[in-house]
């Protein structure tokens, strides 16, 4: 029992050491200067979109990175500066409404229109900077993808094919060359109808189409003469948007032609 002891006193003073040996190392890890986390790209949402459908230059990447962080913060004052007057809209509306008084509605509903058009103003003149950054090949790129989605999300319950999927593509190529030579808004406007039109005849089969203007079967256990439940009405009458977008374009506002 005795021999025993100086074992026991070496293997506590090996556990202590142990225990001194950690407690420093950690002393030592947690003195370290943390490092800051990386910021996060103002390249993200349609952003990155574009960057990978244009096929950007990393120095347009650059340019685009400054144009994207200047608007988000060029937004986020807007908000601030125009917050309380939203909610202030917003309360006004509720008690116009409420109390049936349409010229008060009208007088609420043209303030929020205003700050729409502002924050649209806003928008879209940031699009023309980002527009600018692009060679007249890479606005067609970035034109052929919008239409491409566009058309894809217009014919999404046709249930497409993907080889329906690729001449959609290849169309929507075309005419985005279509769109770079046109004069103005309306021409441009008449090369997507063209497109739908083209999709819709050329792409499409007979049954596809038929399934498009199909009304929506009625629930079962409905009476002959019942109306299908009306969706809940849309207010028109809404303030501008009180969150920040990542940079989805204004849906008037198409690439233009460079020098345009």
């Amino acid at each position: 029992m005795l021999r025993s002891r100086p074992l026991a006193l070496v293997l506590a003073a090996f556990a202590l050491s142990a225990v001194v040996f950690a407690s420093a190392a950690s002393a030592q890890e947690d003195a370290k200067p943390k490092k800051d986390p990386k910021p996060r790209s103002a390249i993200r949402g349609e952003y990155a979109q574009l960057a990978l459908a244009a096929e950007l230059t990393e120095e347009q990447k650059a340019k685009l990175e400054t144009l994207a962080a200047d608007y988000q913060q060029a937004q986020k004052a807007w908000m601030e500066a125009n917050s309380e007057k939203i909610e202030q809209l917003n309360t006004e509306m509720k008690q116009a409404r409420d109390a049936k008084d349409k010229d008060a509605v009208q007088r609420v509903a043209g303030q929020m229109k205003s700050l729409r058009e502002e924050q649209m103003k806003m928008k879209a003149e940031h699009w023309e900077k980002v527009n600018a950054l692009l060679t007249p090949e890479q606005q067609q790129k970035w034109q052929a993808f919008q239409m491409k989605r566009q058309m894809l999300a217009t014919f999404a319950k046709a249930d497409l094919t993907d080889e329906q999927k690729s001449r959609i593509e290849f169309l929507a190529a075309d005419a985005a060359k279509a769109a770079a030579a046109a004069e103005d808004d309306q021409a441009r406007k008449a090369v997507v109808d063209d497109l739908k039109a083209t999709i819709q005849q050329d792409v499409l089969t007979a049954e596809q189409r038929e399934k498009l203007t199909r009304k929506p079967a009625k629930p079962e256990g409905a009476a002959e003469g019942d109306k299908p439940a009306k969706k809940p009405r849309k207010q028109k009458d809404q303030p501008a948007e009180t969150t920040p977008d990542e940079g989805t374009p204004p849906a008037d506002v198409t690439p233009r032609p460079a020098g345009e």
